[in-house]
């Protein structure tokens, strides 16, 4: 293949990608990487306690150095923070991997997915206007990061991951000709 071996998930909180990730990367044989879990690991503590205790500077500083350590040359899944693509070293790294899929949804749908969760608020503002804000903010980050765009709204995590499996079985084999 050309690039990287990998596949990258993008998106707001609650697009689906951790979910979908890790379906996908059972079903192709893949590993499978969620950067969020990966930082609440090596930070030792969750997402929610290290934005409380250490703040948003320090989760970033620490994604940074989560995504720098994976490899391209790997068979993966990634599953990305939702910001994490704002940072344009992250981005380069992250389109190395592999193709990148933007997974969407409504912001309405967004919050429904996430609310009740313990994921940090970094507004402030209540959960769907807070969404709406990141996404105007990042929708150009993952635009132009995507190579496929792939909608989650009414779907399940198995038929989102079917049209995933296809489009990058699609480029493998484009790949390999």
């Amino acid at each position: 293949m050309k690039g990287g071996r990998g596949l990258v998930l993008v998106g707001a909180r609650g697009a689906g990608k951790s979910t979908v990730g890790a379906e996908l990367a059972m079903r192709v044989g893949a590993q499978f990487v969620d950067t969020d879990g990966l930082v609440a690991m090596r930070a030792g503590m969750s997402i929610a306690r290290l934005f409380a205790e250490r703040g948003e500077a320090a989760f970033r500083d620490a994604e940074r150095t989560v995504i720098a350590t994976l490899d391209p040359a790997t068979r993966q899944v990634v599953a990305c923070g939702g910001g994490a693509v704002a940072d344009p070293e992250n981005a380069r790294r992250l389109a190395a991997m592999g193709p990148v899929v933007w997974l969407t949804a409504r912001s309405s749908v967004l919050a429904s997915r996430i609310e009740g969760s313990d994921r940090p608020s970094l507004t402030g503002a209540p959960i769907e206007e807070e969404i709406g804000e990141l996404l105007a903010a990042r929708s150009g980050a993952y635009h132009a990061l995507a190579t496929w765009t792939v909608d989650t709204e009414g779907r399940t995590p198995e038929e989102i991951s079917d049209e995933l499996e296809q489009l990058w079985r699609g480029v493998q084999d484009h790949d390999v000709r």
